[in-house]
C-alpha cells in the first residue's frame, strides 16, 4: 500500500522554480542568441550577469531532490514502486516525448524540403538518434535534454538515498550524521566519475559511467534530499537570525557567481559542480529562511512561471535558435539587439510557453501543480 500524509504546500518553491527557468532562458538568449561583445560597459556587464543564469539548472536539481524526498520523510509514508514510477513517468516523459517528436518531424520535413538555412536548428535525425532519444539514453535535437537524462536516472536512485538515510538513523546515528554520511558517499561517487573521465576506467568507474552523468551531479541532488530531511530544524534555527544569515548567504552566492565564467563550456565539470552547486544550495537555503524572499517568490506571476517552467525549459532553446536565424543579433544596433534578445524575446518565449503547457503538460497530470 502507498501511504503518505499531506506535505505542506510551499508556494515559494514554485516561484523559485520559475525564476530559475527564467535565468536559464536568459542565459541561452545570451549564449545561443545575440552573442555580442557590447561596446557599452553597462550593457556588457548586464549581459555577463545574465549569462550566468545556467546556474538555474543546479537549482532545478536541488528542487528535484527536495520536492521528491520531502514526502518520503513524513511519518506514515511507505513507497509503492509502481505508483511512484508511474507518477514520475507521467510528470517527465509525455511533455518530453511530444517535444522530441516535434523536433524529429521538423528535422525530417526541413531536410526533405531542402531548407538548408534551418538544418542546423532542426537537424535530420538518424534512426539511432530517435531510438536513444525516445528512451532518454542520450541527447538529440535539443541540448537542454541532457538534464532530463539525469533526472530520469535520479528517479530510480532517489528511494535508495532516502532509504539509506532512514536506515542509518534507525541504527542510532544522530540527526546530522546519517545525512552527512550519505552526502560524503555521493561526493565520493562524483569524484570517481570526474577522475574517471580522464583516466583508464576500472571496474568501479565503468559501472558508474554506465549509470551516467547523474553520478557527477549526485552531491547536488542529495543536498536537496538533506535539506528536505532537516527543513524544519533548519528553518527554526536560522529564521531567528534570518537577517544576518541572509547577508552571509548573499555573500556566498556572490562569491560563487564571481568564480563562474559566462561560457559554461570553458569551465571544468568539477568547478561547475563546486561553484554552481554551492550557489544553488545557498539560494535554496535563502528561500527557506528569508520571509521577504518567500513573499516575493509567491507573487502570482512568479508562481505561474514555476508551473509552466517545464514546458518553457523544453521548448525555449529551439525557438531562440530559430529567432537567431530570422533576426541575427549582428544585424541590429547593439542597444536594439540587447532589448530584443534580453527583454522582448524572453517575454515572448514565456508567453508561448503558457499556451504550450496546456498541450504538453496539463493533459497528462492529475494534479497540475505536481512537483517537477
Amino acid at each position: 500500500m502507498h501511504k503518505t500524509t499531506e506535505f505542506p504546500r510551499l508556494g515559494y518553491l514554485d516561484g523559485l522554480r520559475g525564476l530559475s527557468c527564467v535565468a536559464v532562458i536568459l542565459h541561452h538568449c545570451v549564449f545561443h542568441g545575440a552573442r555580442l561583445e557590447y561596446a557599452n560597459p553597462a550593457l556588457r556587464a548586464i549581459a555577463h550577469i545574465l549569462s550566468l543564469g545556467y546556474t538555474g539548472v543546479e537549482v532545478f536539481f536541488i528542487l528535484s531532490g527536495f520536492c521528491l524526498a520531502a514526502p518520503m520523510f513524513l511519518p506514515g509514508y511507505s513507497l509503492h514502486p509502481k505508483i511512484y514510477l508511474l507518477a514520475r513517468f507521467r510528470r517527465l516523459y509525455p511533455a518530453y516525448f511530444l517535444t522530441f517528436m516535434m523536433l524529429v518531424v521538423l528535422g525530417v520535413g526541413i531536410s526533405l524540403s531542402q531548407i538548408t538555412a534551418l538544418a542546423s536548428v532542426f537537424p535530420r535525425p538518424k534512426i539511432a538518434d530517435v531510438i536513444i532519444g525516445l528512451v532518454l539514453y542520450s541527447v538529440w535535437g535539443n541540448t537542454v535534454f541532457w538534464t532530463l537524462v539525469i533526472e530520469a536516472r535520479w528517479y530510480a536512485i532517489l528511494p535508495f538515498i532516502v532509504g539509506g538515510i532512514k536506515k542509518l538513523e534507525q541504527r542510532g546515528l544522530r540527526w546530522g550524521i546519517a545525512s552527512a554520511t550519505m552526502l560524503l558517499a555521493s561526493a565520493a561517487v562524483a569524484v570517481i566519475y570526474i577522475k574517471g573521465m580522464n583516466a583508464t576506467p576500472g571496474m568501479l568507474t565503468r559501472a558508474i559511467f554506465t549509470i551516467g552523468m547523474v553520478m557527477a551531479y549526485l552531491p547536488i541532488l542529495v543536498s536537496g534530499v538533506i535539506l528536505a530531511r532537516h527543513r524544519e530544524l533548519l528553518q527554526d534555527s536560522l529564521k531567528r537570525h534570518h537577517r544576518v544569515v541572509s547577508i552571509l548567504l548573499i555573500v556566498v552566492i556572490t562569491g560563487c557567481l564571481s568564480q563562474l565564467p559566462a561560457d559554461p563550456m570553458v569551465i571544468t565539470l568539477a568547478k561547475r559542480l563546486l561553484y554552481a552547486g554551492g550557489c544553488s544550495i545557498t539560494i535554496f537555503t535563502f528561500a527557506l529562511i528569508n520571509p521577504l524572499f518567500q513573499r516575493n517568490l509567491q507573487l502570482r506571476l512568479i508562481v505561474h512561471l514555476g508551473k509552466i517552467s517545464y514546458t518553457a525549459y523544453l521548448i525555449h532553446l529551439p525557438l531562440i535558435q530559430l529567432f537567431k536565424h530570422i533576426l541575427p543579433g549582428t544585424a541590429l544596433p547593439q542597444p536594439a539587439a540587447f532589448g530584443i534578445y534580453y527583454i522582448v524575446l524572453p517575454v515572448a518565449l514565456l508567453f508561448i510557453s503558457h499556451f504550450a503547457a496546456m498541450i504538453l503538460e496539463a493533459p497528462f497530470l492529475r494534479k497540475p501543480h505536481a512537483d517537477a
